[in-house]
């Protein structure tokens, strides 16, 4: 007599079930791996009691998830290293919603009406922390002025829900910065407003304490916020003692080489208990439709990035140094909430690689709009190396890209400077770079892609962590 028929999945020992589950390191293809049977959803539950004990290497974090607007009815999440597709629940009010911001475990910053309404939410668990609606800024001595909060983005100092948590925000109206308290029962009821000169604000990062704003000028300044409630003021506002940063101005070695319409942003990175300014050079140019429509849309267009490095001089002064090569690490850039990860800590990932996004002429008129489309048309990954010399495809060293064409001349002189300049360039752009144009291009990224069902945001990273809600295959 024939033995009975047993499933193939049950039959697959646990030894071999745990070699398939430690190739899968997207977090949505583990949560589909737990839900093919019993016996696999047991392996599952045995790979995380392992990974949970101590081990000589450093454990590996779940790859970042790629937060874009999409048009569909219902938010979706896509493997880009299974090809899966899944439906995925998002906590209640998020559909429509516009992200402004991130943090470590899955917390994201969004406002649910055009102004005054906002929270963070964990895209996991499902818990949200409200934020304040109104901004009181001192004006002068006498006078204050309360708006309603309009947040453009927002750095936070530890997860929302915890009782030490503060938040600094880009906000528009009477002051360009805006503080709060966020955690715990002392929570701030107002945003205590603050206005920086000169230059606009690129970015904000906390870092060693303190969040540190970086101006359009390079210039430094750093605030403190006093840690006890009983230090608040009457109005609700936190305590905030600004002090500017010295930071020598730094010489700019890239701009004389590119067209006149070139332009720089900046952002900041913790990485490795340092402070990184990642530039970034670009050109703007209308796009077609825009010309004929006669508006003047403009869009970005990414060309290479520098890094460098703080280097304090004393406690209250530094200098930025050039960095040639991230020595293992990649950067995922974004508005207030950049991430640097060691390319031991996740899978599928090269070193020296720099993730952006579209956010670079990011106006708030463009979301207020109704039904706004957020272009994202310039997101992609740039590739630092020490040595090669590449050229992002598609992009002339010459006359039409953003470099300037060697002066003209003599035959041999033209030859002569041409060959120059191509070694200039060469030198100068040791960067490859790829673009990520829609879904199609993204096979660079392998991490997941989460569509949210909404059109008039812009792309944000998110670090994935713990479990998905309601996830299932499509």
């Amino acid at each position: 007599m024939a033995p009975p028929l047993v499933s193939w999945s049950d039959g697959l020992p646990p030894e071999i079930l745990l070699i398939v589950l430690a190739h899968i390191h997207c977090l949505a293809d583990r949560v589909s791996f737990a839900a093919a049977c019993r016996n696999w959803r047991s392996t599952s539950k045995l790979a995380d009691a392992e990974a949970d004990k101590p081990a000589p290497p450093p454990p590996r974090r779940h790859v970042p998830w790629l937060l874009a607007p999409s048009p569909v009815e219902r938010p979706t999440i896509t493997s880009l290293v299974s090809g899966l597709t899944r439906r995925i629940s998002l906590p209640a009010g998020l559909r429509g919603a516009r992200f402004f911001g991130s943090y470590t475990g899955g917390w994201l910053a969004a406002a649910l009406t055009m102004c005054g309404e906002h929270l963070v939410a964990n895209v996991h668990s499902g818990e949200t922390v409200s934020l304040p609606s109104r901004v009181v800024s001192q004006v002068t001595c006498t006078r204050k002025t309360t708006t309603v909060a309009i947040i453009r983005a927002v750095a936070l100092s530890a997860a929302p829900n915890s009782a030490g948590c503060f938040a600094a925000a880009f906000v528009c109206g009477t002051s360009n910065l805006a503080f709060c308290r966020v955690g715990g029962p002392s929570k701030s009821n107002v945003w205590t407003g603050m206005e920086v000169f000169p230059g606009t604000i690129d970015d904000m990062i906390f870092f060693e304490g303190r969040f540190h704003a970086l101006t359009t000028c390079e210039l430094m300044t750093v605030f403190s916020i006093s840690p006890s409630p009983e230090s608040d003021l009457p109005d609700g506002r936190v305590e905030i003692c600004p002090r500017s940063f010295f930071m020598p101005m730094r010489i700019e070695t890239v701009m004389p080489h590119l067209r006149e319409s070139a332009d720089m942003s900046r952002y900041l990175v913790v990485s490795r208990n340092k402070l990184l300014m990642v530039v970034r050079y670009y050109v703007t140019a209308h796009t077609a439709a825009a010309a004929i429509a006669g508006v003047g849309v403009s869009h970005a267009r990414t060309m290479l990035f520098k890094v460098f490095q703080m280097e304090k001089f004393c406690s209250h002064g530094g200098f930025w140094e050039e960095i040639e090569d991230l020595d293992g690490r990649v950067l995922f850039l974004a508005r207030c909430c950049s991430r640097a990860f060691e390319v031991s800590e996740i899978h599928g990932f090269e070193g020296g690689s720099i993730y952006f996004l579209d956010d670079i002429n990011f106006h708030l008129s463009l979301v207020i709009k109704d039904k706004a489309d957020y272009p994202c048309a310039d997101v992609g990954m740039y590739a630092i190396s020490p040595t090669d010399g590449v050229a992002r495809p598609g992009m002339q060293l010459a006359a039409g890209s953003g470099l300037m064409p060697p002066p003209s001349g003599s035959d041999t002189a033209s030859t002569s400077s041409s060959a120059s300049a191509a070694a200039t360039n060469k030198r100068r752009m040791r960067e490859a770079s790829w673009e990520l144009s829609g879904a199609s291009g993204l096979h660079h990224f392998q991490g997941s892609l989460l569509r949210c069902g909404w059109s008039h945001s812009f792309s944000i990273w998110i670090e994935s962590a713990g479990a998905l809600l309601g996830l299932e295959v499509e």
